[in-house]
């Protein structure tokens, strides 16, 4: 079934005829003009749900201020966590390029016969080789200073 357009005031008529409680209706309305229904509500409603009903319908308690608090947590402790999880990949990345320029020079990435060259992994060590270059190439030409370097 299609979903048809509704205004932010029939969203918020939605949401109260399923129980949500609204009390500041220009908060509610600023909520979801600033954030997408689908993420806000359809992404954090479980555990709001009244369990013994048959439609969808929220406890008594619900309010969409609580919804919105847990979205806004939510949203803020993954960019925690993907600030830690950056760092982590920088610190893995640095190490692999480390120990690979040590192991076979600073530009032997580029040499097939580095990678494990079983049968099925030729094709996709020469793809992802040809990407390295055709990367490099673009990066070079938009004068990256660590390219040039």
């Amino acid at each position: 079934m299609e979903k048809e357009f509704k205004t932010i005031n029939e969203q918020i008529e939605l949401l109260k005829n399923r129980n949500l409680n609204i009390e500041n209706v220009a908060m509610a309305r600023e909520i979801l003009l600033n954030n997408n229904y689908y993420y806000l509500i359809n992404g954090y409603k479980d555990l709001f749900l009244n369990k013994n009903s048959r439609e969808e319908k929220f406890t008594n308690e619900a309010t969409l201020e609580e919804i919105y608090s847990l979205y806004e947590f939510d949203r803020k402790i993954r960019i925690i966590f993907l600030e830690y999880i950056l760092l982590v990949e920088r610190k893995i990345d640095t190490y692999i390029a480390y120990e690979f320029s040590k192991n076979y020079g600073h530009k032997n990435y580029l040499i097939p016969e580095n990678f494990n060259n079983s049968n099925k992994n030729r094709e996709l060590i020469l793809k992802f080789i040809d990407d390295i270059n055709l990367e490099i190439s673009h990066q070079y030409k938009n004068s990256n200073k660590m390219i040039r370097h």
